[in-house]
């Protein structure tokens, strides 16, 4: 049974890298995927350029991933340096339907 496209939600997740060196990163990159913990299935994946990150310092990207269904999902990023894997982390969320808005309002 589909979803009403009103019930989906835009996600955009937004890694954050800190360059704790003394001199400055190669060129970093990373891929981010969003698994329904339900079936285990990938429901959005992207792969997000994030460039150079001087010394000492922090940047971040909004990597924008597309609509997923409300329920559990896993967020997985993964840092990479040239192509090779330097890092990555999860986090669980949840995506639930607001009911609180009236749909019906003009």
């Amino acid at each position: 049974m589909a979803t009403p496209q009103e019930e989906n939600a835009l996600l955009t997740v937004t890694p954050y890298i800190r360059n704790d060196q003394d001199t400055d990163s190669s060129m970093l990159s990373v891929k981010v995927k969003i698994i329904d913990e339900e079936t285990h299935l990938i429901a959005a994946e992207k792969d997000a350029d994030m460039g150079y990150v001087k010394a000492r310092s922090l940047i971040y990207n909004a990597v924008p991933l597309g609509t997923v269904n409300p329920g559990n999902y896993q967020v997985e990023v993964q840092l990479f340096r040239e192509g090779e894997i330097l890092d990555s982390g999860s986090e669980h969320i949840t995506i639930r339907v607001d009911t609180s808005v009236d749909k019906h309002s003009r």
